[in-house]
């Protein structure tokens, strides 16, 4: 009864491990026909010089142009318009007073 046990689990056992590594069937087969091996590779060079292309049309699309660009040019004078905008506002809220500027004021005594 032990060895009827014994020898069930060896084979369950060697079905789990057999899991584990690729079967011999599909390396044998595809290495036996060349012509298969070819298909792979040309498919490969094939996604590779696809991805040359598509890296090389990112590359083209992201890329900074020169500042001669009429759209560079119109940008870099409204940010001037903009800034001295501002400029002219920060100067009016942040504006100093002198005693020239207020009228004095009558009915305050400061007595030291």
């Amino acid at each position: 009864m032990r060895m009827l046990l014994f020898v069930c689990l060896a084979i369950i056992g060697l079905g789990l491990t057999q899991a584990f590594f690729p079967s011999n069937s599909i390396s044998l087969s595809a290495a036996s026909s060349g012509r298969s091996q070819s298909l792979m590779m040309s498919c490969r060079r094939n996604n590779k010089t696809e991805k040359r292309k598509r890296n090389r049309d990112y590359a083209r699309k992201f890329q900074t142009k020169g500042l001669d660009s009429r759209k560079n040019i119109v940008i870099e004078q409204k940010r001037n318009v903009v800034a001295k905008s501002e400029e002219k506002f920060q100067a009016e809220v942040y504006k100093l007073t002198t005693d020239d500027d207020m009228p004095a004021y009558t009915g305050f005594e400061f007595s030291a």
